[in-house]
């Protein structure tokens, strides 16, 4: 499989038809744009549990690289950042309904998604790996999650990977942390995510909780 690419999703509140023309599309991101910037808010939805990217801290704010590619974003528009923290399957249909006017949460694009929505270059590229228990045995490519107890987030690139292997028992979930946790305690024999978001996870936890050293390409 590819490397995945996540990029910086900008709607800015503008469904895209494939229908419209280059110029009437144009007009409806700059409409959008002076929306915001008349609004002083640019109201940023991503997941929130999802370190190192989005999160809350200790301080019970929002944090992470997303927020602060979010809060430059503000700066240079001049306005301020409204967080809006949303379960990873509900994004795009928020921005349709209105709720925020960008997501900016490490969404991968795919060509079902840009039929919805308008991508910016990436801001960051990365690759999908299996995460197992360090005393797993016999995981070591994606074929090998046959019969195996899979953790993914529902609605998520991750679970495509996941459900493309026949005989594969894939559980989905609604926040990473929860199957994270779910491997930790046993429930779960496998979890496929991101490389980067693994390492600080599994970093941050102790690296004898568990291997991401298994990438797939």
């Amino acid at each position: 499989m590819k490397r995945i690419y996540r990029l910086l999703l900008l709607l800015f509140f503008l469904l895209i038809i494939t229908a419209c023309g280059s110029n009437d599309h144009a007009d409806k991101k700059k409409q959008a744009i002076n929306r915001v910037e008349d609004a002083g808010v640019i109201r940023i939805g991503f997941e929130g549990t999802y370190q190192p990217f989005n999160f809350l801290n200790d301080d019970n704010e929002y944090a992470g690289f997303d927020v602060d590619v979010a809060n430059e974003l503000a700066s240079r528009l001049g306005v301020k950042t409204k967080f809006v923290a949303t379960k990873w399957d509900s994004l795009i249909g928020g921005l349709k309904a209105d709720k925020f006017d960008v997501i900016i949460a490490q969404m991968t694009v795919t060509e079902d998604r840009k039929k919805s929505v308008d991508f910016t270059d990436p801001y960051v590229v990365t690759g999908s790996v299996l995460v197992t228990a360090n005393d797993t045995k016999g995981i070591s490519k994606l074929d090998d999650i046959k019969g195996k107890k899979v953790g993914v987030g529902g609605g998520t690139t991750f679970e495509e990977v996941a459900r493309s292997v026949d005989g594969a028992d894939v559980t989905l979930y609604k926040a990473v942390t929860d199957y994270i946790q779910d491997l930790v305690n046993g429930r779960l024999d496998v979890i496929i995510n991101d490389q980067l978001l693994m390492s600080y996870n599994i970093k941050k936890r102790g690296p004898a909780t568990a291997d991401c050293q298994r990438y797939f390409e």
